[in-house]
């Protein structure tokens, strides 16, 4: 039985439109702005681009439909939106000389008086264009006996704030432009991300991922009760972690100097990693280089998630393929050495795994980094040497997201 169509708003998805063009401008807005920006979302307007100088770009963002043109002459939106910003600057909630106005339509439309708002760059220039608005849209009933058109009964409330207050309307006029899209909300953000040497072929892929990640951080801000507001900062780190999970044309360098002796001893002293060593009959020298790979790998490890060098998920993903080698590595040692002493079936698990080839997203990484995932893993149990490690051992305290760099 086919489904009865509900009755529904014509104005729903115009709506929709609308918030979720929000949220694409947003987007475009972080990767134009400036490293120390912060980019908000119905917080200060539509959008806000707030940068480190304490400049102030307010963006009100208009969606178009077939018949519908935000800028029109006589569009209730346009006078809606340069009287709301007239208030805001009459109230102080806007510092006119740091803050520049910017009215975004997703696709091209004309408006004279717009447009002449957005050529005018002088204040003598906006006082002369909203001079021509002035006497174009504010009408008598009548002037002696001819009559002329009256004002539009929906522009009138904000006509009335806009040139009640000249003087702040003029210098909003002044700093106002105006920006257009193309129509597709996915073009008007691929074009930014061409601009950051991303490759072709994945270029869509971190187009859909960067729009997620924005839209759900901004949903988890407004759930928290929190401004929407995202730091260019963070995005940009976001932003370089995926592209190089993705985009694999790059070597993973080590930014961890050698361990100094008392971090390297205190280790000695105290991980459960260096207990498995001891279970296997290990000397000091293979304890030692354990200890040294395990600090420089968990130092590279922090240091390459804070960069955006490494997604954060890569390093999980590495984890489990480590996890799948050592369990078959550990197999076939049972079954081809079953006749040695426990011990030399743990020497020979741990002397294969210290070979396997810990690549990040197929990017080379240092030589310390793949012992360093296995000392991470060992030191919680999670591996172990010895085929009885776990009953020598017990189950260790965990040590509170110190992974030892990507396990």
């Amino acid at each position: 039985m086919p489904a009865k169509r509900l009755p529904r708003s014509s104005q729903v998805p115009g709506q929709y439109l609308g918030y979720s063009q929000q949220t694409t401008r947003a987007l475009v807005r972080l990767l134009s702005a400036p490293p120390g920006s912060f980019v908000s979302v119905e917080v200060l307007d539509d959008v806000a681009e707030s940068r480190p100088a304490g400049n102030t770009t307010l963006i009100q963002a208009k969606s178009v439909g077939t018949r519908h043109n935000p800028i029109a002459d006589h569009s209730p939106e346009l006078w809606k939106t340069l009287a709301n910003w007239v208030r805001a600057a009459k109230n102080g909630d806007i510092d006119l000389a740091r803050t520049e106005f910017e009215l975004f339509v997703s696709k091209k439309r004309t408006g004279p008086l717009a447009h002449s708002f957005d050529a005018a760059r002088t204040v003598a220039d906006a006082a002369s264009a909203l001079t021509t608005a002035q006497a174009k849209l504010l009408h008598s009933s009548s002037v002696g006996r001819s009559r002329r058109r009256k004002t539009p009964t929906a522009l009138a409330p904000h006509l009335a704030v806009i040139f009640a207050d000249a003087a702040i309307a003029t210098e909003i006029v002044s700093r106002m432009s105006l920006a257009f899209g193309s129509g597709r909300s996915s073009d008007d953000v691929l074009a930014p991300l061409r601009t950051k040497l991303i490759s072709d072929t994945v270029l869509e892929i971190v187009a859909r991922q960067m729009l997620g990640w924005v839209k759900q951080t901004l949903d988890t801000l407004i759930e928290q009760q929190r401004p929407a507001v995202i730091s260019t900062d963070d995005f940009h780190t976001e932003l370089g972690a995926f592209v190089r999970r993705v985009d694999r044309s790059e070597i993973l360098n080590c930014f961890a100097p050698p361990p100094n002796q008392t971090a390297v001893d205190l280790e000695l002293r105290e991980r459960v990693y260096v207990q498995q060593l001891d279970l296997i009959g290990s000397d000091y020298d293979t304890k030692l280089a354990a200890a040294r790979d395990f600090l420089r790998a968990s130092v590279n490890r922090s240091v390459w998630a804070a960069k955006g060098l490494a997604h954060r998920t890569s390093f999980d993903e590495l984890e489990e393929r480590l996890k799948r080698i050592w369990r078959a590595k550990r197999d076939a040692v049972t079954v081809q050495s079953s006749h040695h002493p426990a011990e030399s079936q743990g020497m020979l698990l741990y002397a294969e795994c210290s070979q396997v080839d810990a690549s990040l997203d197929g990017r080379s990484v240092p030589s310390h980094f793949g012992p360093g995932c296995y000392h991470a893993m060992a030191d919680t149990l999670d591996i172990g040497w010895h085929p009885h490690y776990r009953d020598r051992l017990g189950t260790p305290p965990r040590n509170g997201g110190d992974k030892g760099g990507g396990a």
